[in-house]
């Protein structure tokens, strides 16, 4: 994770991004996990208020613990994507956005597809779409 993390500061860094990821904790959750073949479906279920997975409760019990502003599971299924994040939206400024701040990233695209700080830049608000984007903005 370490790796990961590097690489999103070093692009905060040459992007002119005043940003930096620190990292308060890492750890494994249960090894009984069965992970989803749709890893989407794990960003949904952490974001839930009422996930009833012990793996996933782990997760969320371990962001509390340790006071994570944003929690990055990397998993090491690819059945469906590289990775899923959070964008919040207009209307989600209004509120605690708390429950967005998760994403997911398959190992072997964290680095080498860069699917770790893709789906970290989602946190920040970045879209898939910059043509949408500047549309939007005028």
């Amino acid at each position: 994770m370490l790796c990961e993390i590097n690489y999103q500061n070093t692009a905060f860094q040459l992007s002119g991004v005043n940003a930096h990821i620190n990292l308060v904790h890492s750890d494994m959750v249960s090894a009984n996990y069965n992970e989803d073949s749709n890893i989407c479906a794990i960003t949904d279920s952490l974001k839930s208020s009422s996930t009833s997975d012990p793996a996933l409760q782990q997760i969320k019990s371990l962001r509390n613990q340790y006071g994570a502003d944003l929690v990055g599971v990397m998993t090491s299924n690819r059945a469906t994507s590289c990775g899923c994040g959070s964008i919040p939206t207009n209307a989600s400024w209004s509120k605690d956005t708390s429950e967005l701040a998760y994403f997911v990233a398959t190992v072997q695209c964290a680095t080498s597809q860069y699917s770790f700080a893709h789906e970290i830049a989602h946190a920040f608000v970045s879209t898939n779409i910059l043509l949408t984007d500047c549309i939007r903005m005028y």
